[in-house]
């Protein structure tokens, strides 16, 4: 699971749900159901508009490590190169 995200108001909320139905993840929004992602398809993100992944992943217990690319590129951030 890699997906790239936007936040409209800097802040990144999601619920994450194990869910042994399914073989790809989803990710849930109030306004839609987004499936079959490519890597770098954008997902925009809110506080207001927070997501619900669901994934098969997630339903055999365990740490996860989760990693975060704060990418260079970004509006609203100063960075000399992407930081992991």
């Amino acid at each position: 699971m890699d997906q790239r995200f936007h936040s409209l108001d800097g802040f990144i909320i999601a619920n994450l749900i194990p869910s042994n139905n399914s073989n790809i993840h989803e990710i849930i929004r109030k306004d839609q159901v987004q499936q079959n992602l490519l890597k770098n398809d954008l997902v925009t993100i809110s506080s207001k508009n927070p997501i619900i992944l669901k994934s098969k992943i997630l339903a055999n217990g365990g740490l996860y490590n989760i990693s975060v690319i704060l990418e260079k590129s970004t509006k609203g951030l100063k960075l000399d190169y992407d930081k992991k």
